[in-house]
């Protein structure tokens, strides 16, 4: 049986927490209480198996998993509950502000239609790169161009980030009068796997796949770096964005990946999850996403031999489109493609934050 991306997550998180810990201490649901007995058991199989290095009371983990329920539970159920919107903090792109002259429309033949298409592309599209280069976000002390050491320039979090390419993204929201769409880029087609129309983003657009794919890191470098804000601290005093030759490579291979693989468009890639049941499927996604994009495929070969695969920022895309589209319960342009029957498939992030919050929780 062929294991969805999803499932290895699962497979790959159960059998690393099987291995043992260093400190045996931590093998037990609770800090005391082993016996002899059970130490040296527990020791025997420490010197023939692999070892991790954390260890989690699984007692305090099930309190926890359950107050969270509870509090799920309790929200749901009360009449003035209201769930975090995905853009709550107004970091991300929604291109609710995108719009074209009706001259524009009438010289391209297009409908009224199309600018909902083209609001649901740009914004899917905006959700793919941004997810492609949402990594590495931590302090680093380098030296400056003198020699100064102690100068942190990596200073970004991910709100950063993400207001910056939303400010890209927000370039060309209100045009009036563009070059032809159907010669540079833009418009609405049919696929010729289905009958369902696409829509490709305008050339204008930062995040067209044309564009991902034509990035070098010094473009990438000059194109974000007005968007990022001012900090005294870098050596600069501008916020300045880590592993740029990395990032502008992830984008280039998602640009190529769509143009290669869906007709050039983020809404025919979302189109190719719906399933037999023509219901729209998280866990396909991340499969496609994982399969069409190496950079979103992290998963490695152990010591052992065993395959180990996180996919991370592969299901925070799945779970970023689920969440920018309304989470299934609002009636907005896309719902139909991403309301996936699905998501409770996704597993959680393997994020550097998520043991800082256990061990805070103790």
């Amino acid at each position: 049986q062929v294991l969805s991306r999803t499932a290895n997550v699962r497979r790959s998180c159960r059998m690393l927490m099987s291995d043992p810990p260093v400190d045996t201490r931590n093998y037990l649901d609770e800090p005391s209480g082993l016996s002899a007995d059970a130490a040296s058991s527990v020791g025997n199989l420490t010197a023939t198996r692999p070892r991790r290095s954390v260890g989690i009371y699984n007692s305090s983990v099930n309190k926890l998993a359950a107050n969270i329920a509870e509090q799920i539970l309790d929200e749901a159920s009360s009449p003035s509950s209201e769930s975090i919107e995905w853009d709550a903090e107004g970091w991300h792109y929604t291109a609710e502000h995108y719009t074209r002259s009706r001259a524009y429309l009438e010289a391209q033949r297009f409908s009224s239609e199309y600018i909902e298409a083209q609001q649901m592309e740009r914004k899917l599209l905006y959700i793919l790169a941004l997810d492609a280069i949402n990594f590495c976000f931590w302090p680093a002390d380098v030296e400056d161009e003198s020699g100064r050491k102690g100068c942190t320039r990596n200073l970004l979090e991910y709100e950063h980030l993400a207001s910056a390419l939303r400010l890209m993204a927000e370039k060309d929201d209100e045009v009036g009068a563009m070059p032809n769409a159907n010669a540079e880029g833009g418009g609405v087609s049919s696929s010729s796997a289905s009958d369902a129309d696409y829509v490709q983003a305008e050339h204008t657009y930062a995040f067209s796949p044309k564009n991902l794919a034509d990035l070098t890191s010094s473009s990438l470098s000059s194109m974000i770096h007005e968007f990022l804000p001012e900090d005294s601290a870098s050596c600069d005093g501008r916020y300045h964005i880590p592993n740029v030759s990395e990032r502008a490579r992830l984008l280039n291979e998602l640009g190529r990946g769509l143009l290669e693989h869906h007709d050039g468009s983020a809404t025919r890639l979302l189109q190719k999850s719906i399933g037999p049941n023509g219901k729209p499927s998280a866990v396909k996604l991340v499969d496609i996403i994982t399969s069409t994009f190496r950079g979103f495929r992290d998963e490695a070969v152990d010591a052992r031999g065993r395959q180990v695969c996180f996919y991370k920022r592969a299901q925070i895309a799945v779970g970023d489109i689920w969440a920018a589209f309304g989470r299934g319960k609002m009636q907005v342009k896309g719902a139909d493609l991403t309301n996936f029957y699905d998501i409770d498939e996704l597993t959680t992030f393997a994020d550097y934050r998520v043991p800082q919050v256990l061990r805070h929780v103790g």
